[in-house]
Order: structure tokens, then C-alpha cells, then sequence
């Protein structure tokens, strides 16, 4: 109707006007925008049998598309043709991640296609991924089956939303001014926990369960990335492009970048290493004698971004064999042992300052609380430039960090439903803990003792069976004391699934 409306009042307009200005009147209509003969197609697609009655749940995000009607599904055998598809059809929305299980006659290997189809019936390009094995858990080790356990119920209760994203806790938290995702320090620990358990699972049944997750959360984790001020791009604390930037919350993220890529050997995941890279260097300069600072416009350089700039380092190197990534490696290490080591039991402060901000020679004040992960880093960087240089002073220094670690973060313990007395990791900070064991696990795959990761084994053995929720499979963080818990933040058990799938790498390699 209003279209006739409008055809009327055009000629009534042409009829009545000897000035010949119609063109500028119809100018003037803008006609109802016309849904295009394409679409993009959706993303973050997999698939996984989830029993043994041949149910495969699918998951993907909808591609951003107003004019998005329906997700077509469609399945087949893998070697079969595209003609062979079952195909149903369901209603979609745009940006929505959605999941849907299907029944599959057989348990052969099938392949499943998802095509976006918008309000004008046009397809988009199908997406296509094998659907994953059941498997049953007794098959796989103990503690790669805790941290699978643990990592389905940490994705199914805390990942998704409007980005896509990792929330900060559960029961999830928000308010009129914040959505419940988590910052980039939180997002980070769950991305360590997938990388982590990624790892852990490859050559096993539930390998494909996680690298399905590949491009998801790789996407998840670069929609924090930001060009703050112009400056490098990094990794900024929330979603937006002018949230501010930590050092340190980088550094955690690129490491994991530095592992992707050594297991996949895929370039996106070094080119991401690279840019984390190139904003370190942005963060350290003269003053002080060198060091990282820990965000940007700080004033204070901290062990958490200088020690851990210095093991992603070592690792490029072992990756690039870049010689630059070595001399950094080594001055960044030196800096932090230098500055920030106490010679009285060789445990690491957390971050020294300028005692006049306005002079470069002034002397320095350290704030001296020592923290379990900020001897964790400096421990796995001298053993990494041990591996490398085989100087035996990198050696030396690591397992001094070690034996003082063990006697400042672990504690006697009598476990009664292990049945064993045994040092256990204290229950201050599970995610410190976490970064305190990749220098434990780094150390002992150099010298072979296994006094720190047996406590560890120990530790999560005991936790899991006195402190899991059994609604949840979540774990409560203080397993000491056995406190009860109504909330769970996503850093510490992004942690929890790291020391678990940590553990089962060890546990798979005969080395536990």
C-alpha cells in the first residue's frame, strides 16, 4: 500500500510541476532495502558423538546477518556423495551460537555440512567437519579423564553469550553496566586450559573433541585485541578499542600462542605470538636497567611480565631459532634475577620501582611480597635457556628456585580419603599455582626429579575426590580446608584444567 501511496504522489508531482525537478524529488525515495542473493556461512563448527546411541551434538555460531531465516544440517558418510545427505532444516537467528543433536544410523565416520540460508532461499557456502568419536572415559588415563571431566563442564557452563566468549563466573554475575564476560586475565586462563588439554588429548579419542575448538576460541580470545592510541595491538582488558592493555595479561596469551604453534605449526597462531611480541618491546626500555613494566603508562616493572617475557622468548627461539628471541631471553632473565631475585632464599619479589619517577638515577624501591607464581616463571626460564645453552648456571638457578618454592608454597598434609601424609600445594591461589608448576614440570623434564610433580599429582588427586562439586564437576579452591563454595571464577578453573591436563601429558609419557 504504501508503495502505490508513493507511485501516486510521484505523478500527481510530475503532473503539477513545470520545472522538470522530479528527478530530485524521486532522489529523495529510498526504497526498502533488498535482501541480497548471498550469505555468509556460519562459523566455529563441530560435532561430536556424545553416547553410544550414535547422538552427535553439533555446534556453530550464525553468521551476522539480519536477513538470516534457517540453518540447514545435513549429514553423510565421509566418503560418500554430497547426494547421499539427510539434510533437515531448522529456524536461525543472526550472531546466536546454537547447538543441536542429531541421531546418526551408524557409528561409521560421518561427516556433517551446515548451510545458512537467508529470507530469499540463498545459500551460503556449506561448512563441514567430521563428527568426533564417542569414547568412554574409563579408556583414557586418570588424570587426562579429570581434565576432560572437568574442561566439558567448564565450557558448557562458562563459554557462549553475545561474544562468544568466556564469562567470569558461575553461577554467571552481570549488571546494568557489565555482561559477566570475563577480563583478558580470566579469558587467558581458560585459553591455557584449552591449550593445555588440547595437548594432553592429541593421538587420543578425545583429540578431536578439542582441536573442533581451534578456530572458536581462537576467534573468542582476537575479538580483545585493540590498537589502543595507535599504538602496538595487543590484548586489551575487556571487548572495545580503547580498553587498556597489561603486559603481563598478554604475555600469558602469547606463551599459549608459542604453544599452538608448536602444535599445530599453523602461522596464525605465530603471527598472534608475534604481535604479543612486538608489544613487549614495547614495554621496556633503559630505566631501571631494563625489565618490563606492567601495563602501559605504568611505573613499576614486575617479575609477572619480565620473568614470563623471558620463557616466550626461549620458546620462540626454540621455534624460529631467531637469535634475537635468545638475547632477549637471556637480558630479560638476567634483569629479573638481578633486580628482583632475594639472594636470601632465591624466591622472586613482586616489582620494583623508580624511588623519584622523575629521575632515572634515582635508587629503587621493591615491593617484596612473594607470590608462588613469580618463582614459577624465572624457574622455567633458566631451565628453557639450560635446555638451550646448556650453561650449567641456568641449572643451578632453577633448581635453587625449586627447592625454595617447595619449602614456601607446599605444606605437610594428611589427606584421609587418599590415606597418605604428603606435601601439598597450598590453597592461596590455584592460577599462581598453575604458573608455578609449568616451572616444576620444566625443571624435571631437564634433571628427572620428581618430588615437585608427584606433590602435584598428589595434590589434584586429593582435591578431586574432596573438593569437586558433584552437580557441576567444578572444584572448590580452598581443598585445605574443605570450605564450601557458591561461586566459581573461571581463572581458577582454567587453572584446574591446566594442572590436570599438565599431569596427564606427564601421565601419558610414562613420566608419572
Amino acid at each position: 500500500m504504501k508503495n502505490i501511496l508513493l507511485v501516486l504522489t510521484l505523478i500527481f508531482l510530475y503532473s503539477c510541476n513545470d520545472d522538470n525537478d522530479i528527478p530530485k524529488i524521486a532522489d529523495r525515495y529510498i526504497p526498502e532495502e533488498v535482501v541480497k542473493d548471498e550469505i555468509n556461512p556460519v562459523i566455529n563448527l563441530s560435532a561430536q558423538f556424545i553416547n553410544v546411541n550414535n547422538d552427535a551434538l553439533v555446534t556453530w555460531l550464525n553468521p551476522e546477518d539480519k536477513h538470516l531465516s534457517k540453518i540447514e544440517i545435513s549429514y553423510r558418510l565421509k566418503d560418500a556423495p554430497e547426494s547421499s545427505n539427510t539434510s533437515i532444516q531448522i529456524d536461525a537467528l543472526p550472531s546466536v551460537v546454537c547447538r543441536d543433536t542429531i541421531k546418526i544410523p551408524a557409528g561409521d565416520d560421518y561427516i556433517v555440512s551446515l548451510v545458512a540460508i537467508n529470507e530469499i532461499g540463498a545459500r551460503s557456502e556449506a561448512r563441514i567437519t567430521d563428527i568426533g568419536a564417542f569414547y568412554d572415559p574409563k579408556d583414557i588415563p586418570l588424570f587426562l579423564n579429570m581434565a576432560d571431566t572437568l574442561m566439558t563442564s567448564v565450557i558448557k557452563l562458562y563459554f557462549g553469550g553475545k561474544y562468544d566468549a568466556w564469562n567470569s563466573s558461575y553461577p554467571n554475575v552481570n549488571g546494568p553496566y557489565w555482561d559477566g564476560i570475563a577480563a583478558v586475565w580470566g579469558q587467558g586462563s581458560a585459553f591455557s586450559g584449552y591449550t593445555n588439554i588440547r595437548e594432553a588429548s592429541l593421538n587420543s579419542a578425545i583429540e578431536q573433541k578439542y582441536t573442533n575448538y581451534d578456530d572458536r576460541f581462537l576467534y573468542s580470545i582476537n575479538k580483545f585485541r585493540n590498537k589502543k592510541g595507535g599504538r602496538a595491538e595487543a590484548y586489551g582488558t575487556y571487548i572495545g578499542d580503547n580498553d587498556e592493555r597489561f603486559y603481563d595479561d598478554n604475555v600469558w596469551i602469547g606463551i599459549d600462542m608459542v604453544n599452538l604453534y608448536e602444535q599445530t605449526g599453523k602461522k596464525e597462531y605465530l603471527d598472534n605470538a608475534e604481535m604479543v611480541w612486538r608489544f613487549l618491546l614495547q614495554g621496556t626500555d633503559n630505566i631501571m636497567g631494563g625489565g618490563i613494566y606492567w601495563k602501559e603508562d605504568s611505573q613499576s616493572k614486575h617479575t609477572c611480565s619480565t620473568a614470563p617475557a623471558a620463557v616466550m622468548a626461549a620458546r620462540l627461539y626454540l621455534q624460529t631459532n631467531d637469535e634475537s628471541y635468545l638475547k632477549s631471553a637471556k637480558e630479560l632473565y638476567s634483569w629479573c634475577k638481578t633486580v628482583l631475585q632475594d639472594p636470601s632464599d632465591y624466591l622472586y619479589w613482586d616489582n620494583a620501582r623508580l624511588n623519584d619517577p622523575n629521575d632515572p638515577n634515582s635508587g629503587l624501591q621493591v615491593e617484596t611480597s612473594k607470590y608462588s607464581y613469580n618463582s614459577g616463571q624465572p624457574m622455567q626460564a633458566a631451565a628453557l635457556l639450560y635446555k638451550i645453552t646448556k650453561d650449567p648456571q641456568y641449572l643451578t638457578d632453577a633448581q635453587n628456585i625449586a627447592e625454595a618454592s617447595y619449602n614456601r608454597f607446599f605444606k605437610d598434609y594428611y589427606s584421609a580419603a587418599l590415606g597418605q601424609n604428603f606435601k601439598i600445594v597450598e590453597s592461596s591461589h590455584v592460577w599462581f599455582n598453575a604458573i608455578l608448576f609449568r616451572g616444576f614440570v620444566e625443571l624435571y623434564k631437564i634433571d628427572n626429579n620428581n618430588k615437585y610433580v608427584t606433590s602435584y599429582a598428589k595434590t589434584m588427586q586429593h582435591v578431586w575426590k574432596t573438593s569437586r562439586n558433584t552437580n557441576t564437576n567444578l572444584l572448590n579452591e580452598d581443598y585445605c580446608d574443605g570450605n564450601g563454595q557458591s561461586s566459581w571464577d573461571i581463572l581458577q578453573q582454567g587453572a584446574f584444567v591446566e594442572i590436570l591436563s599438565v599431569l596427564g601429558q606427564l601421565e601419558r609419557q610414562g613420566l608419572l
